[in-house]
């Protein structure tokens, strides 16, 4: 064989063993909230998407509203992102979105959210590509989206849930087949949330006024109705009739605040309670806890939960949806009754009078984290991504 033509032979077989990366859409409705906070779902980008393999994986993540400055982390670490700066359930983000596809060439839609899911759908059907929706909450759409959702169903290739509570509410009230639905749960960093300063938990009281000796529950999280801290405020003056000295530390913002600082004061319990509005360094907060407290009314799952498992720190939790899997129902943590008025306010009670049974339950936490480590969900999903797109991990390699 002539030199010219093996050359171009061995071009060609090049070529074809050179298989491109999955070309992915995510989607989702907003980032964060106005004034920079964030929620849940800022966090699991934040922490997934740069870990995706550039090789298997070209991702673009777009948000339908306006822009936020957790993307500028995104950006640094090689994300490409887009904000559409479209108002809530704006008709137009149909249009933006398939032109993102066509424009990207998407081979499938990651979309998150109920609009997320709504419009990513649609586009992705009109645009011929395949559609993986995620879902990472319990909320009950209102009934006009719920019937659009169940609808649309049939659109879907495969759903993603973070628990399997999850699951079953994609099955209820998405209308999914049980069949296209795989649970996938939610990652962490353990080491992010160890402080690397023995010191840092002192600094962090002292610097809101806390005293080493002063039990501190922690409560962390967007200050909304459903996250419960009205219900732990309510338990303060039990907690404070067995330990008077507690602190109770209240960590995030959100719409509710103004009402919750009055509900402190109308209790008189100003010197007992700490609004200190949302903070970055979330190890030094959690060094600083004795305990952490998860009261929601739902939760799909708790990173806040696994976090402070991470951390070292025991938890008492609802005894709701996703909370029970991280908590192995009740091995790794204390489960109350939302039904039971005091439950809460015991529960905190115990764990603060027996450091023997939370030593336990923080033994038993560090174990349960290894399941939820974020490199085993970035690997399943980028398994998922290649499924999809008819590829199988063994295949890419070779």
């Amino acid at each position: 064989m002539p030199a010219a033509e093996l050359s171009e032979c061995v071009h060609r077989g090049a070529d074809a063993r050179a298989v491109p990366p999955v070309r992915v859409l995510f989607l989702y409705d907003h980032l964060g909230y106005p004034g920079g906070v964030t929620h849940g779902l800022t966090r699991y980008c934040l922490s997934v998407l740069p870990r995706l393999d550039p090789g298997t994986v070209q991702l673009t993540a777009c948000f339908l509203r306006e822009p936020h400055p957790a993307a500028d982390a995104l950006r640094r670490a090689g994300c490409r992102t887009i904000f559409l700066g479209r108002s809530r359930w704006d008709p137009r983000a149909l249009a933006d979105v398939l032109r993102l596809i066509r424009r990207e060439r998407s081979m499938i839609v990651h979309a998150a959210g109920q609009k997320g899911i709504l419009v990513g759908r649609t586009a992705a059907r009109i645009a011929g590509c395949k559609v993986l929706i995620h879902l990472h909450d319990l909320y009950r759409p209102h009934p006009a989206v719920r019937a659009l959702l169940r609808a649309t169903a049939s659109w879907t290739d495969l759903a993603l849930a973070v628990s399997h509570a999850v699951a079953s509410h994609a099955v209820t009230e998405y209308g999914l087949s049980e069949d296209r639905v795989q649970v996938l749960y939610n990652g962490i960093d353990p080491a992010a949330f160890v402080a690397a300063d023995p010191d840092a938990g002192r600094r962090w009281r002292s610097l809101h006024g806390i005293g080493e000796a002063e039990p501190v529950i922690g409560i962390i999280g967007r200050i909304v109705p459903l996250k419960g801290h009205a219900r732990l405020i309510a338990q303060m003056p039990r907690i404070l009739a067995r330990f008077s000295n507690a602190r109770l530390v209240i960590v995030g913002d959100g719409p509710l605040r103004q009402d919750l600082e009055r509900q402190t004061r109308e209790l008189g319990l100003e010197a007992a309670v700490r609004f200190v509005g949302q903070q970055d360094d979330m190890a030094s907060v959690l060094a600083a806890c004795d305990v952490v407290a998860v009261p929601s009314d739902q939760e799909g799952v708790s990173f806040v939960a696994l976090e402070a498992m991470a951390a070292g720190k025991p938890v008492v939790a609802a005894n709701v949806g996703g909370l029970r899997e991280v908590l192995a129902g009740g091995e790794c943590g204390m489960l109350f009754d939302l039904d039971d008025e005091t439950a809460l306010g015991d529960a905190i009670v115990a764990m603060l009078s027996d450091p023997a049974r939370a030593r336990s339950f923080v033994a038993a936490g560090a174990r349960q984290v290894e399941r939820f480590s974020i490199e085993r969900h970035v690997l399943e999903l980028q398994k998922v991504y290649l499924r999809l797109a008819g590829r199988t991990a063994a295949s890419d390699a070779r």
